[in-house]
């Protein structure tokens, strides 16, 4: 009897052994293993700590070159003060991962089409999509014009040398929720990440897939119909329009619309659209000289059309550090 206990003991133990340690144990959607999540040295236990930030350990890391400092408020914005502009770039690459190494690991995959590595074979249409849209090509030349600028490329390397402590520091134990969910390990960062991270607001602020619907109008309407109808810029925008302006009357002559156009043409060119982002999003930006501001002093201002997300598309930090020349 004690050694059929020990049997049957032992084969349940087997089997939620294999259980929670199998990935898509009963095959049907693509699920992590829950072994690695629920580990009780190394799981979502540790998560449940609060999060407690060591401004000294920040303060004495080996890649600063000048003591700084890092003060975080009650907001847990983190204020950076550093001797150099390398420093200051290197704290804020450290504490960006320190709070959001999921949101940018997520950011740049999904640019790159790299969401099916981790999520399953449900991304991948969306990651042929996005990489049908070149913006791993785009990244890439984006990083090589990167270079020819200094002192901001430095800046940038100095931000992914912060980035990567962070993520040096890092034991299974320490990494955020979701990569434990997911069952992954956050990857090194690089200049060409931070790249995609900026191909992915391009594509929320400004991607549009309409050259084949143009080329389509272009060849129904002519050219000349099909610039009145799609016009390159809007030529009442000006910047300042110049005192004592007259306004003529807008021209109403008929344009160059066949007027036995078909329901189909031939020539068109059969695609399917890609999808295109929320048409209201952008943003306002202008400026206003001192000579009209009530304290003498230039103003620059910015209204950001941006919908609000978890977290937050923004990290909000402070950064002060000395430039040479500057008083």
């Amino acid at each position: 009897m004690q050694f059929l206990k020990f049997i049957i003991t032992l084969a349940i133990t087997i089997g939620l052994t294999w259980l929670l340690l199998t990935p898509n144990p009963l095959g049907t959607e693509s699920v992590p293993p829950m072994g690695n999540v629920i580990n009780p040295f190394t799981g979502f236990w540790k998560n449940a700590v609060p999060i407690r930030i060591d401004s000294d350990k920040l303060e004495r890391l080996s890649g600063l070159s000048y003591p700084a400092t890092v003060v975080f408020d009650e907001r847990m914005v983190p204020h950076i003060f550093a001797e150099d502009a390398r420093d200051a770039m290197y704290l804020q690459g450290y504490v960006t991962a320190q709070n959001r190494l999921w949101q940018m690991d997520m950011t740049s995959r999904y640019t790159a089409g790299r969401l099916a590595e981790v999520l399953g074979p449900n991304m991948v249409d969306v990651d042929k999509l996005q990489r049908r849209r070149g913006f791993t090509k785009a990244a890439q030349a984006t990083v090589e014009n990167w270079k020819t600028c200094n002192p901001e490329y430095s800046y940038l390397e100095a931000f992914t040398d912060g980035v990567n402590a962070y993520i040096a520091d890092l034991k299974p134990a320490d990494y955020p929720i979701e990569f434990k969910l997911l069952n992954y390990a956050p990857e090194p960062w690089s200049p060409y990440k931070s790249a995609l991270v900026a191909k992915s607001m391009d594509q929320s602020l400004s991607m549009r897939s309409d050259d084949v619907f143009a080329t389509n109008a272009l060849k129904a309407f002519g050219a000349s119909t099909f610039a009145f109808l799609y016009p390159e810029r809007n030529p009442k925008t000006i910047p300042v329009i110049p005192a004592g302006t007259e306004w003529g009357k807008p021209d109403t002559a008929a344009f160059d619309i066949p007027a036995d156009l078909p329901q189909t043409y031939e020539g068109f060119i059969p695609y399917e659209p890609m999808p295109n982002p929320p048409a209201h999003l952008g943003s306002n930006n202008w400026a206003v000289a001192g000579a009209l501001t009530a304290d003498g002093r230039a103003i620059v201002a910015n209204d950001m059309h941006l919908g609000l997300r978890v977290p937050n598309l923004w990290f909000r930090a402070r950064l002060r550090y000395i430039e040479p020349g500057a008083p």
